[in-house]
């Protein structure tokens, strides 16, 4: 059987934390040090490491700013998603589709594998979200807020291909998120009044460590929204 070295032992042991969702895409990595006194190795040998997943693409190295998670599906979205155009009827309904599926799962790992940690990290953005409640805030504002707390339970839900999607929807499909939102409230003067109820429901059924409410109610807000669209969009449904 052929020996590992310690290099090989420490990738893979590193990339095992990326899988597991401890070290999050776009995340940054320790220093030398700091990795060498952890796993008990010289420095030389943790930059061996390192540089091994430099090359795979599993890690980014750039002088002056250190070693980040790359997001192992971010070249996929450049290549073919970056320059459609997001005020599209099409893209908002995919997005929505896309997020249905994400933000359902998101909800439901998060309920099954998040640490006590995390958890109060959502209780703490969701307390932000309600007293957000009384101040006045731009649609863009406050849907960059509620994204905020989309984006926590993703991250933290500890399955990478979720983190991965959803960090990529989220960023780079944006607008075509908001422009749901923002139509609907030049059209009626409003916010979606169900948003704030629905919010709430996710974050007690996560609470609650209800995984399969959690995913229920994810999923309700998103279709909620998707009808928004369509009723913006008569006779185009599919």
């Amino acid at each position: 059987m052929p020996c590992i070295s310690k290099a090989d032992q420490l990738s893979k042991h590193i990339t095992g934390r990326i899988i597991s969702g401890q070290w999050k895409p776009g995340q940054l990595m320790a220093s030398e040090r700091q990795l060498a006194a952890e796993f008990g190795m010289s420095r030389a040998m943790v930059r061996e490491s390192v540089t091994q997943l430099v090359g795979k693409g599993v890690l980014q190295s750039r002088h002056g700013q250190g070693t980040r998670v790359c997001n192992p599906m971010a070249h996929l979205f450049d290549e073919h998603f970056g320059d459609l155009p997001q005020d599209s009827y099409e893209l908002q309904l995919a997005v929505l589709e896309m997020r249905t599926v994400i933000d359902g799962e998101a909800a439901w790992y998060f309920c099954q594998r998040a640490s006590a940690e995390e958890m109060q990290m959502l209780v703490s953005e969701f307390e932000r979200m309600e007293q957000r409640r009384h101040h006045a805030m731009t649609p863009l504002e406050r849907a960059k807020a509620d994204l905020t707390f989309h984006m926590l339970i993703a991250e933290h839900c500890h399955q990478i291909l979720i983190i991965s999607l959803a960090q990529l929807l989220y960023s780079k499909f944006f607008n075509a998120i908001y422009g749901v939102l923002g139509r609907t409230h030049r059209r009626t003067g409003a916010y979606p009044p169900h948003i704030e109820e629905q919010h709430r429901n996710i974050f007690q059924a996560i609470c609650s460590r209800d995984a399969e409410t959690a995913r229920l109610a994810a999923e309700q807000h998103i279709l909620t929204t998707r009808q928004t669209l369509e009723q913006l969009e008569p006779g185009r449904q599919s």
